[in-house]
């Protein structure tokens, strides 16, 4: 050992415990450069990743499943999209919900159960408001404000038209074979889907629909005066917010029904033995891939950060920790023993690996957490994901730290599993007021 380490030794050994948030300190001045140097490796090896094979083609089969998914419900009248650039955006479900709520509306005011000209009363009634001849002039009117919108024209709810019911009493039908989607027990496709209707609606349903006395017509009306309601509180007609509650009792039960129709389409045999095993299995290889790319960034970053540094400054010195002069030695005042430096190596590669998660609001991901939610190891039924892990890590190191703030050396779990200290260099041959009182540890 040459005579100016040895002169730093015997001043760490001479020196007080360094406080808990100055070393916090050093650790995040630590933070900062490990941080930039791990997201650079990551980048780069981002960048490397994209050239080969297993990427790309993983890549594409998951675009390829998620197009033909987004086609096959398009298609099953389940739910609406507008073409964006070179991908396909799905609508919400309350415009959706709107959509049929709307033709419900149309259908209820040309249906005697409902009282004929419902419609007609509201301009009667509302002489301030100018309003359109006919329903059907009204919303392709108020439609026509919103862009790319997925509907040529409003047509009254029938089993065509209403888009649960097209999927139960259409789409189905075609493509059923060995009851592939679902089994109807029985029932005829319009039987199962008033069945389905009334059940989504449970309670709600008497105060909101009634039976056509004509079977082959789409079997619910709205009653008058809830139409009148939930014509004035529609969110897209911005007039009266006086029957929201109404609205929204109506738009929960098709939100149900369109949940449990695209269930039925994502578990039927054919679609989930194919295309859904495939997106999956190549949506996990593709996660797998990225998350092991960060791993060895992160490795590569790290260790030359921290191997570097300590090996420049000696005594377990990091650049944060020089700046702030700390350094660490064992409870007899030596150097660290190099089995010690490996746990606390090992340790400190766990504990700074959550900084990894800063990478979701950067580029390549940019907010997107798909990665990040692969699932990397099954435990009975719990699926343990890179969130997961940050999270325990992050407890980890609050235990840890949270040791330091206890003890009278301020020893953290590792520094203990060691037998070091971490001495500030600031404070040399000062009386330890806190040794005095309580006695050493």
């Amino acid at each position: 050992m040459n005579k100016k380490r040895e002169q730093t030794i015997e001043l760490l050994s001479r020196s007080k415990s360094a406080r808990p948030l100055k070393r916090a300190l050093a650790s995040l001045i630590d933070a900062l450069f490990i941080f930039v140097l791990i997201y650079g490796c990551f980048f780069g090896g981002f960048k490397i990743l994209e050239t080969t094979e297993d990427y790309n083609y993983t890549k594409d089969q998951i675009k390829y499943e998620a197009d033909y998914y987004k086609g096959l419900v398009e298609e099953t009248h389940l739910a609406y999209y507008e073409q964006e650039e070179h991908t396909k955006v799905r609508y919400e479900n309350d415009f959706f919900a709107y959509i049929n709520i709307t033709r419900l509306l149309m259908y209820s005011n040309e249906n005697d159960l409902s009282g004929v000209g419902w419609y007609e009363e509201v301009k009667l009634h509302n002489t301030d408001q100018k309003y359109p001849d006919s329903l059907k002039e009204l919303f392709d009117s108020n439609i026509s404000n919103f862009e790319k919108i997925p509907v040529d024209e409003f047509l009254p709810s029938s089993y065509q038209n209403d888009d649960i019911a097209f999927f139960y009493t259409e789409y189905i039908p075609l493509h059923n074979e060995n009851n592939d989607i679902l089994n109807y027990n029985g029932n005829e496709p319009k039987e199962f889907f008033d069945k389905s209707f009334e059940l989504a609606f449970s309670d709600n349903f008497a105060t909101y629909f009634k039976a056509s006395k004509n079977k082959e017509t789409f079997p619910y009306v709205i009653e008058k005066n809830i139409c009148q309601k939930i014509f004035f509180s529609s969110n897209y007609m911005n007039l009266d917010n006086s029957g929201d509650e109404d609205y929204n009792h109506i738009a929960n039960g098709y939100y149900k029904l369109q949940e449990n129709a695209e269930k039925r389409l994502m578990n039927s045999t054919t679609y989930n033995s194919t295309h859904y095993a495939n997106y999956k299995a190549n949506y996990s290889k593709h996660g797998h891939l990225i998350v092991l790319t960060l791993v060895l960034s992160y490795l590569v970053g790290f260790l030359a950060y921290n191997l570097t540094t300590k090996l420049i400054f000696k005594e377990e010195m990091t650049l944060g920790r020089k700046f702030l002069r700390l350094g660490q030695i064992t409870y007899k005042g030596e150097k660290v023993k190099v089995k010690d430096i490996i746990i606390r190596t090992i340790m400190d590669t766990i504990f700074y690996f959550p900084l990894t998660f800063i990478f979701l609001f950067l580029p390549p991901f940019n907010s997107n957490a798909n990665s990040f939610l692969v699932t990397l190891v099954t435990i009975g039924s719990l699926e343990i994901n890179l969130l997961i892990i940050y999270i325990v890590i992050l407890v980890l190191v609050l235990i840890n730290f949270i040791s330091a703030l206890l003890t009278h050396y301020k020893l953290t779990l590792v520094d203990m599993a060691t037998k070091t200290y971490l001495k500030d260099l600031k404070y040399i041959d000062e009386e330890d007021l806190d040794e005095r009182n309580e006695g050493a540890l």
